[in-house]
């Protein structure tokens, strides 16, 4: 059966992605993701792209969270770098250094410091693990000020409070299901400025009520954040180095 190939991208929310988008006669849309985090998408040659982008959008929350996964599992995702007596990180932004010490197990920041406890400070896991329970803690409490600061505008629409979800996340900073009332934060946001931090959190509450991005999603987040794109665009710029963090 003869068919045509086309790699394309496509725009889901702040994420873009790549898809090779194969014309054949199939009845419907089809879209897989390989073990390698590859998207694919087959449709007959009748059907407009705008149609096939649309499905996609749909999609979105399944099609980023199987390409995270499918890197995890490959080990095509960015590791973090080690993390050492000394290392740099970033604290919403702000530089802090890592002091490791011998003994009972205790996280603590002293001004610049983070200063962390362990009876193996060589053992870089447990260190890790440590590590990220602290900055995910230290994000919560961030997005919970800012949800508070942000959510009467959306309880006064009836909008219920939404439940939040952290992971670490490749494709994308935040995701919303509004049908759920679920929002995913990505913990890396822990060491992005909290300018940025608060665009992300506000862009996926005004899912809460358009659930896509048409230009009436940009009219409402204009009103709730004016200076909303200087914000994308600084996370966009400091993106390749949080993430190899």
């Amino acid at each position: 059966m003869n068919h045509t190939e086309q790699k394309r991208t496509l725009n889901l929310g702040e994420c873009t992605i790549c898809y090779l988008l194969l014309r054949k006669q199939v009845k419907r849309i089809n879209l897989r993701i390989d073990r390698l985090g590859e998207i694919r998408v087959s449709a007959a040659p009748r059907v407009p792209v705008y149609v096939i982008e649309e499905f996609m959008r749909s999609k979105k929350d399944a099609i980023l969270s199987a390409v995270d996964r499918a890197k995890a599992r490959c080990g095509t995702a960015p590791s973090p770098a080690p993390l050492t007596d000394g290392s740099p990180f970033l604290w919403f932004g702000r530089p802090l250094t890592l002091s490791l010490t011998s003994g009972n197990q205790s996280v603590a920041r002293d001004g610049n410091v983070l200063l962390v406890s362990l009876p193996e400070p060589t053992d870089e896991p447990a260190l890790r693990h440590i590590f990220d329970v602290w900055l995910r803690m230290e994000l919560e409490t961030v997005i919970d000020a800012l949800c508070t600061a942000h959510f009467p505008y959306f309880a006064a629409r009836g909008i219920a409070v939404p439940t939040f979800r952290y992971r670490r996340m490749i494709s994308c900073w935040g995701s919303c299901r509004p049908d759920r009332g679920v929002i995913t934060i990505n913990t890396v946001l822990a060491q992005a400025p909290l300018p940025c931090v608060e665009y992300v959190l506000v862009h996926e509450l005004v899912h809460l009520i358009v659930g896509n991005h048409s230009a009436d999603f940009y009219t409402l987040l204009a009103s709730l954040l004016p200076d909303w794109a200087e914000r994308r665009n600084q996370l966009k710029e400091i993106a390749p180095e949080l993430l190899n963090r």
